[in-house]
């Protein structure tokens, strides 16, 4: 193939660097020029050879040209350019950037070439996704920048630095989102904050997302057109904070309903998410018909064959056990057509794929391999009926549970043509599927790193597993492979594990994590840091021990809380997956590794110590539980009140450590949740789906502390005044000779902090009070001690389910 250039205004380092273009780069002996070598990937023939035969006209084809956005090289350029002037305003003019779809190689994989010469910089690529992503890896690896959810570090060298890069990328496609993490991050943002993540994913390369927002108004005219009625369907839907697990049928009405204005918000905003994922060259993927459907449903299709799932989430019939149409049914098929049929009208049309989760944390109605088959075979035909370039994606978590023996998955699995389906190896890095189920018998899928749940703050990560896993997943016989992604359930923690699993993307071979760690802290804090090397040996300590679990060890229900957010009880165990003697360290070069006016100068470091102080709190607020227990259950009261005075002391200095950072607090979720209710009964709802979310999930603590978060508000008014209880219910027990009892302590949790909390009219500041630079070190002066009289024992964390 060949492919032509207008190179007038290229500058010569970019012009070097097209000339250089083949299947294999060479090195260059300049150091500022960075080149990478293709990495070896699945043949597509033999890819599309694998599995059932395609049928019907379709031939597979993995390089899927079919869910690219139709928008113009020319248009996504532009869109690039005005990305980098709401990223870096006054640098912006120096750097050109030039997109051609004609550098897309045969398997559809995005290429990016980056030329920088006398201050000036080229980005050429084959979509505006690949432009973003090449300047992003410029930022990164020659300035030393960090664009990050937390905040960035953005101070670039004047001018800006040589370079000569040319990337091209392991997979077709690098995914983005879990479907609950619009509920636990994104549901109170507005199109500004939306604006900012579609600027980040595009910067590092993601270019295939879900884009929900607003699919309740679609369902809502499907479902009226049928001829339900507006209350029946409103009474489907759930508040804000649960619509995630609405949309997956596991979930129905808790927290609702949705109002007249919230449909036109999310509308709106929906139509400005879809059209700047199209300019940037990101592909939406839109929501189908799963066949769950509202409780009345029978009133108007009385012999529509329908059954009741099973109850989800201890939730009663009321907000859960939703009636599900059965896939063979025609006129399942109708409404998934009708649903594709009112996308495509409300978007201008769509970008073929489709996500639809039919089972998620759901049984089947039937395990009969012909049962299995069919409903799959419905899924794709509800939405081929009306685009016949359909492409269904479908999250893998469903294949974890026992239900899904081999035979069943294959029935599933195969049930459509090869290609039709792509899958989500969900949790990749800690229970991988496609390799139980032969590369998912020749459907596509994409390696994902899941790693968090419920939005839960607390250091740890599974580095190994990441830097090798998409290795083996791409090396696997006869593997399917075609992407990498990340899949977890809450943002705004741990972000240098996304960090780096986005890499994986590119490189060419593992990096050392180390080495990484080093390079990331000095990109994360930047220049002004005086003594980069110490920073980087925090990192060193961090990378090698909490963030080197051993994915394979655990379980893939297993969800890691931490002490602070579990509700006390002399049951509770800890795990160890590290030496705490590094978590120390790490403290140590964190804490005295910059000045005060340094860290003041540092936003990314601001973050860490407070995030890595928690950390140390929390570990040693388990040890001191420990010594609690001990106290009790050797009838020393006067011990027992002491830890017990520790253990709450050391929440209140949590709770004002947490105060001093803008990603901490309470009040900043409960003001987005506030600023996007239209009246004070809505502010009201919201607020309570807000914290409802965070701590009972549910009326009754039926999902409790699931989504808990570490956040000052949180910490200092709910998790301490459990503490506050559970002391004084030992304390009790031991004065008066009583036997103890957890359900008798669980209900004085309900009764007497949980519930009441969820309507609390309190308010919590959303702006830090205090400042990081001088509360962090005088915790460090106080507590520190402490961690050396705690030594090296077990990881004072739990793995619960």
């Amino acid at each position: 193939m060949e492919i032509m250039f207008n190179t007038s205004s290229w500058c010569p380092a970019l012009l070097m660097a097209v000339a250089s273009l083949c299947p294999m780069f060479c090195s260059s002996s300049d150091p500022n020029s960075i080149t990478y070598s293709v990495s070896p990937m699945a043949d597509p023939a033999r890819l599309q050879s694998a599995g059932l035969p395609a049928g019907g006209g379709w031939q597979a084809d993995f390089s899927y040209p079919q869910l690219r956005p139709q928008t113009g090289d020319a248009e996504q350029a532009a869109a690039v350019t005005a990305l980098l002037y709401r990223l870096i305003p006054d640098r912006a003019a120096a750097v050109s950037v030039q997109v051609d779809s004609g550098l897309l190689d045969q398997a559809g994989r995005d290429q990016f070439i980056v030329g920088a010469s006398g201050g000036r910089v080229q980005v050429l690529a084959s979509s505006g996704v690949a432009a973003a992503w090449g300047f992003h890896h410029y930022l990164k690896y020659v300035c030393h920048a960090h664009v990050s959810w937390d905040s960035d570090q953005l101070e670039l060298p004047r001018p800006l630095p040589d370079a000569n890069i040319t990337v091209r990328a392991n997979d077709r496609f690098r995914y983005y989102q879990n479907v609950c993490t619009v509920s636990y991050s994104s549901v109170w943002w507005g199109w500004a904050r939306w604006q900012r993540e579609l600027d980040w994913m595009a910067l590092n390369g993601l270019n295939l997302a879900l884009a929900f927002t607003g699919q309740e108004v679609i369902w809502r005219r499907v479902f009226m057109r049928l001829g339900l009625t507006k209350a029946e369907v409103d009474e489907f839907f759930s508040g804000p904070a649960f619509l995630a697990w609405n949309r997956m049928g596991n979930l129905q009405r808790w927290g609702g309903p949705l109002s007249e204005d919230w449909h036109q918000q999310q509308l709106t905003l929906a139509h400005q998410i879809i059209a700047r994922m199209r300019l940037l060259g990101i592909t939406p993927v839109l929501p189908a018909f799963a066949g769950h459907v509202p409780q009345n449903f029978s009133r108007m299709f009385p012999d529509a064959p329908t059954s009741r799932l099973r109850c989800w989430g201890k939730l009663n019939t009321t907000y859960t056990c939703t009636v599900f149409l059965e896939p063979a049914s025609t006129l399942y098929r109708k409404i998934g057509n009708a649903i594709v049929r009112e996308l495509q009208l409300e978007f201008n049309g769509t970008e073929h794929v489709y996500n639809c989760d039919s089972f998620n944390e759901m049984t089947p109605p039937s395990s009969a391999l012909a049962y299995l088959r069919e409903a799959g075979n419905a899924t794709l035909a509800a939405m081929t009926g009306a685009d016949p370039q359909a492409v269904w994606l479908m999250q893998g978590w469903l294949f974890l549970s026992p239900f899904w023996k081999t035979e069943r998955a294959k029935a599933y699995l195969t049930s459509v043509p090869t290609g039709r389906m792509i899958v989500l190896d969900l949790y990749s890095e800690v229970a991988p599927v496609y390799n139980r189920f032969e590369s998912y018998y020749g459907q596509p899928f994409v390696w994902c790193m899941l790693h968090n749940f419920g939005g839960q703050l607390g250091l740890q990560g599974t580095v190994q597993s990441v830097v090798k896993g998409p290795f083996e997943g791409r090396s696997f016989a006869n593997s399917s492979m075609i992407g990498t992604g990340i899949t977890m359930e809450g943002i705004f923690q741990n972000y240098v594990m996304y960090d780096l699993m986005l890499e994986m993307a590119w490189h060419t071979e593992s990096p050392d994590p180390v080495q990484w760690a080093s390079d990331y802290s000095l990109r994360r804090y930047g220049p002004a840091i005086s003594r980069p090397t110490v920073m980087a040996e925090a990192w060193d300590h961090l990378m090698t021990s909490v963030y080197n679990h051993d994915g394979a060890k655990l379980t893939h229900r297993v969800h890691i809380r931490f002490i602070t957010t579990k509700r006390p009880s002399l049951d509770m165990e800890n795990d160890l997956w590290y030496n705490t003697s590094d978590l120390a360290a790490a403290w140590d070069r964190l804490v005295t590794g910059a000045s005060a006016a340094e860290v003041r100068a540092a936003a990314n470091l601001q973050h860490d110590l407070v995030d890595v102080t928690r950390e140390v709190m929390s570990l040693l607020l388990a040890d001191f539980f420990e010594q609690l227990r001990d106290a009790y259950r050797a009838g020393d009261r006067l011990l027992l009140q002491e830890r017990g005075t520790l253990i709450l002391e050391l929440l209140s200095d949590m709770d004002e450590v947490l105060n001093t950072n803008k990603a901490f607090l309470l009040g900043d979720w409960l003001r987005q949740a506030q600023e996007v209710a239209t009246g004070k009964q809505e502010r009201k709802q919201y607020v309570y789906n807000a914290l409802n979310q965070l701590t009972l999930w549910g009326p009754d603590a039926n999902i409790v502390d699931y989504a808990a978060k570490q956040w000052a508000g949180l910490v200092g008014d709910y998790y301490r005044a459990r503490w506050v209880v559970f002391v004084s219910y030992l304390e009790e027990r031991l004065d008066k000779s009583l036997p103890y009892n957890q359900t008798e302590l669980d209900s004085h949790y309900f009764s007497q902090v949980e519930q009441p909390f969820t309507f609390t009219n309190a308010t919590y500041s959303h702006e830090p009070v205090g400042e990081t630079a001088e509360v962090v070190p005088r915790m460090y002066r106080k507590y520190r001690p402490a961690l050396d009289a705690q030594g090296a024992h077990a990881r004072k964390q739990q793995l619960f389910m």
